[in-house]
């Protein structure tokens, strides 16, 4: 069991320097993967523009410090987003969780040699456009994922997601990208492996 640690934008609020502390003191504890979900939000009209962009730099400070991958939460903020990426000094390896961007983030995702996560949304019938961007990303910066409890794939026969929906997101992908659905889970599991250097390796 692996895990990462991060403040959530939607909990942003509670950002302070004793948090940032305590934060850096449990990375450093507790060897996360990663760092994350990280990000912006703004879906429910959320007004604290200033304080989620500090805790989202702060947060990739640490990432960079502490030389692992943060993943990236992104509702309805694209482009301050790309405005905030674009603006920094320097960038650690970054995932973008539950991916749902525009051809002009996905431009940016394959210029920077980021990674996308895939997952139920994809599978969805009105998803047609974001199936077209994933389509435009390297399988080798592709990881899969659940966003469990929410996001099931299309046909998948609970509405609670969980690990058990990973093959159906393989078999999807498999589709997408016109191969076999064991050349998608060889690869994506690389590529996490690679992405989250303390994961313990598949067996």
């Amino acid at each position: 069991m692996s895990c990462m640690l991060g403040v959530h934008p939607a909990d942003a609020r509670i950002w302070s320097d004793t948090v940032r502390r305590d934060l850096a003191l449990a990375l450093e504890n507790h060897k996360p993967v990663a760092i994350g979900e990280i990000g912006l939000d703004f879906f429910r009209g959320e007004t604290n523009v200033d304080t989620q962009l500090v805790a989202f730099n702060e947060q990739l400070d640490l990432a960079i410090t502490l030389g692992i991958p943060a993943v990236i939460h992104m509702r309805s903020s694209e482009p301050l987003m790309l405005d905030t990426l674009n603006n920094r000094k320097s960038l650690p390896e970054l995932l973008f969780h539950s991916y749902d961007g525009s051809a002009t983030l996905t431009d940016w995702i394959i210029g920077a040699g980021a990674y996308i996560g895939v997952g139920g949304l994809a599978t969805r019938s009105k998803s047609g456009a974001l199936q077209h961007e994933i389509r435009r990303v390297s399988l080798d910066r592709i990881v899969l994922e659940t966003d469990s409890p929410y996001l099931a794939p299309n046909g998948f026969k609970h509405r609670r997601n969980t690990p058990e929906s990973i093959p159906r997101i393989a078999s999807f992908l498999a589709g997408l990208f016109g191969i076999d659905d064991a050349t998608v889970a060889r690869q994506t599991t690389l590529n996490a492996e690679r992405l989250f250097e303390r994961l313990p390796p598949a067996r």
